[in-house]
């Protein structure tokens, strides 16, 4: 079980060797429907490993994008009657700009007192970086969709592989039945 709770499949890619082996073996007592159940297993783990992955980088950027709205809220906060700004004295703010300013965002270095136009542009810089890692977002969560999808139908043709056996097994049993 994953640490969320939801099941896990830990199945190696089969080799070549495997591959043989499993032939001999299906010959022994092992169903090409259990191989074929492996088989679409293992490719339903990758996908779901692509789409942790894609949600996780979604998830990065939605917490950086918080940041840059708080540091926008506390800007508009200590903004003067002549939308000037003066942050010397504001060191949590000072702290989160330097984190944006490594995070990619155009902020001028060790700039603490703003005029109306130094402010105006530095909350521009801020909505550019915010609405950059909006659209990355929405990329991103275009392309986990795509994986979801073909999660979803890779599930639907497991679960008919199983109909299916169901289906070929269901004449054989009341064979059985009724020559017993």
């Amino acid at each position: 079980m994953a640490s969320d709770g939801s099941p896990t499949l830990n199945l190696a890619p089969p080799s070549q060797v495997e591959l043989t082996n499993s032939v001999n073996e299906r010959r022994s007592g092992i169903s090409l429907t259990d191989e074929m159940r492996k088989f679409y297993a293992f490719h339903a783990e990758q996908m779901k490993g692509k789409i942790d992955a894609h949600a996780a980088e979604v998830h990065q950027r939605q917490d950086k994008m918080r940041l840059i709205n708080d540091i926008i809220a506390e800007i508009n906060n200590l903004t003067n009657e002549s939308n000037g700004l003066d942050i010397s004295q504001n060191t949590d703010l000072l702290e989160k700009l330097q984190i944006a300013k490594d995070l990619g965002v155009k902020i001028k270095e060790n700039q603490t007192s703003f005029n109306a136009v130094e402010r105006d542009r530095l909350i521009e810089n801020l909505h550019l970086a915010g609405d950059s890692w909006d659209k990355e977002n929405r990329h991103q969560t275009q392309k986990m969709e795509i994986v979801v999808k073909e999660l979803d139908r890779l599930m639907m043709i497991l679960k008919d592989v199983d109909r299916k056996e169901e289906q070929a097994k269901r004449p054989m049993l009341a064979g059985i039945r009724g020559g017993g």
